[in-house]
Order: C-alpha cells, then sequence, then structure tokens
C-alpha cells in the first residue's frame, strides 16, 4: 500500500472510530469573483484554541511549524498562548525560545520557569529538563536535592535520560 494509501486508511481509521473528525469548510467568496483564502497565522489557531479545546495539543503543534519556518516571534506569541491555556509541550518549547532568545530577549529565570510549570503538570520530559535545571543551577539556584527528586518523579515515567543520569549519579556530564 502506497504511503498516501495507508494516511488514508488510517485517517478512515480514526474516522470511523471516533477518534477524529472530518470538517468542511467553504471558505467566503467576496462580491468580485475572488476566493478570499482563510487567515491560517497564529490568530487563526488561537481562534481554534477557543472553539474546539479538546484539540489544544493538535492545534498547537502548528506553533513548531511556524517556528521552524524562522518566525519565532510569532511562534513565541502562539507558543505562549497554548502554554497559557495548559499544554505542557508548548511550556517546553517556550523555556527553549527564552533560553535561545528566539522571538523574545534570552531570559533563563522564565525559560525555568516555565520547565518547572510544565513538570508541575506531570509531563516527565519537562520533569527531566526542570531536574537538570536545578542541577545545573540554569536559571535558578543549584539545588541537588530537588534535581534529584524532579528526575526521580521521570524516571519513575520511564523517561530515559533522567534513567541514564540516575544511573550514573546525576553527574551532569550525563545530560542530553
Amino acid at each position: 500500500m502506497s504511503r498516501a494509501g495507508l494516511s488514508t486508511a488510517v485517517l478512515a481509521a480514526l474516522l470511523f472510530a471516533g477518534v477524529a473528525r472530518a470538517e468542511f469548510y467553504v471558505e467566503e467568496i467576496t462580491g468580485d469573483g475572488v476566493l478570499n483564502p482563510a487567515d491560517f497565522s497564529w490568530r487563526y489557531y488561537a481562534e481554534q484554541m477557543q472553539r474546539f479545546p479538546e484539540r489544544l495539543g493538535f492545534i498547537c503543534m502548528n506553533a513548531y511549524e511556524l517556528d521552524k519556518t524562522g518566525n519565532h516571534q510569532q511562534s513565541f506569541q502562539f507558543f505562549s498562548e497554548c502554554a497559557q491555556r495548559g499544554n505542557a509541550a508548548s511550556m517546553i518549547y517556550l523555556a527553549h525560545l527564552y533560553e535561545q532568545g528566539l522571538g523574545v530577549p534570552a531570559n533563563s529565570a522564565h525559560a525555568t520557569a516555565w520547565l518547572r510549570r510544565a513538570a508541575e503538570t506531570g509531563y516527565s520530559l519537562a520533569q527531566y529538563h526542570y531536574g537538570i535545571a536545578l542541577l545545573l543551577g540554569r536559571g535558578v539556584a543549584k539545588d541537588r536535592v530537588a534535581a534529584e527528586q524532579w528526575l526521580r518523579r521521570a524516571a519513575a515515567q520511564d523517561d530515559a535520560g533522567a534513567i541514564e543520569l540516575i544511573a550514573n549519579g546525576f553527574n551532569p556530564e550525563h545530560t542530553h
């Protein structure tokens, strides 16, 4: 089966199972007969978040695409909106943008604050990264005891990086 055929089959199965929903969208035609394209900026997706909060994760994935096109400022705004709505993966990426100074002035303290907020949701990847920040003193004062606690939480959820770090005695040289 071709890749397109497989994708169609997977989508059909998801639609049938009720996991995905097909939507039909007709764009408005202006009075002069010119098709008025839909706005697919981050603002469009912010409106979609309002309409379909249960799709937050799927909608927020588009912020990553926007960032990868080099539009860091708009992706920062998009990730900020997603993070404010509680999307833990967006909180981690927002931390990355703060750490690297992409679309916003670099600020390690803000980056680490977002990592902590994501870690508090129970997301193991965030727990790992927040534990590393505590271990290294990145954007926050070094705190080995707290770092070990967060890293153990991540390891309890099978985070490979945390498991490796623990196995190596929390040696910072074994961070990813």
